[in-house]
């Protein structure tokens, strides 16, 4: 691979890493705006006591409307990287079709990590609990029930629509020239960072490659179904029924769910497993394909990443 093309190369991965971070930036300063407006706004008309600014900073973390005006702001910085590509290809591919024997498998498969990351996060708890720290605010963010109604439609509904097509849409496909593999994984990886929490970074990036998988290989739409079915299924609707049930009830039937997802997810690894090592072999990037791909489409000014 030569010095010029590691450049360009560089150069196209870091456009695809701004998009993501220019994403998270206005959705940050979409919230830190709206927050600013609250504060001036009440400011003016009741004034700021110790009570309105415990209520508004309550309020402010269990309302959705900043983060999904955030969110409106953030697709409009993706929209401008991804101009019309995002409309014409990256929500429209679609590769093999869904059959009821594959969404089980898979649905398996993102119960499985449900389990890793629940028995992973404990562990990790306990261990930083031995040297006087905690992570549980990292945990309870990944895994509690929707507050608001603006919440749960964020959290339910607009959050993973939003998240699948900005990084199993716009980043994925601008990825995909340089390998299957290569694009899953590191769509994956900045999934997880823009969580920007240790517990949920790792179970969102887990999750990323599954749903990378399912994108890739079947459609961004099918990507979206498991997003959701994992934040509303799983977890808002999951979570009120539990509601209803004691504590001691409640631990019980994650118990048995957790041991379900975990030898279900097992069982489909297992007899998958031979068919996971083809596939990687087969979609693992190569350097000299890279630079043949790249160099050619750059010749003929087709390359659009």
């Amino acid at each position: 691979m030569s010095e010029n093309f590691k450049k360009l190369f560089k150069k196209k991965i870091n456009k695809q890493a701004r998009m993501i971070f220019s994403f998270q930036a206005a959705v940050f300063l979409a919230m830190l705006g709206y927050m600013i407006f609250k504060i001036i706004y009440l400011r003016s008309t009741t004034g700021l006591t110790d009570t309105i600014i415990n209520e508004l900073s309550g309020s402010f973390i269990e309302s959705g409307i900043p983060i999904i005006l955030g969110l409106f702001l953030g697709m409009i910085v993706v929209l401008f990287h991804r101009k019309s590509k995002l409309f014409t290809y990256d929500l429209l591919v679609q590769n093999k079709k869904m059959t009821l024997k594959n969404f089980l498998k898979l649905f398996l498969c993102f119960m499985f990590v449900q389990a890793i990351f629940t028995v992973g996060a404990t562990g990790i708890e306990n261990l930083f609990n031995l040297f006087g720290y905690t992570l549980m605010e990292g945990m309870e963010s990944a895994t509690e029930t929707s507050i608001m109604f603006s919440m749960f439609i964020y959290a339910s509904i607009l959050g993973p629509i939003t998240e699948e097509i900005v990084f199993r849409g716009a980043l994925l496909r601008g990825l995909e020239k340089y390998g299957k593999l290569f694009a899953i994984i590191v769509s994956a990886v900045l999934f997880g960072a823009f969580h920007s929490n240790l517990i949920q970074g790792i179970f969102t990036t887990l999750a990323g490659l599954l749903l990378g998988y399912v994108a890739i290989e079947y459609s961004i739409k099918w990507a979206i179904v498991f997003h959701i079915i994992n934040n509303l299924v799983l977890g808002d609707i999951l979570g009120s029924i539990l509601s209803y049930f004691s504590l001691g009830t409640q631990s019980i039937i994650n118990y048995i769910l957790l041991i379900l997802a975990f030898f279900g997810g097992i069982f489909v690894l297992f007899k998958s497993w031979g068919s996971i090592k083809k596939y990687i072999r087969e979609n693992k990037s190569d350097r000299t394909v890279f630079c043949k791909t790249f160099l050619h489409n750059i010749a003929k000014k087709k390359y659009t990443p």
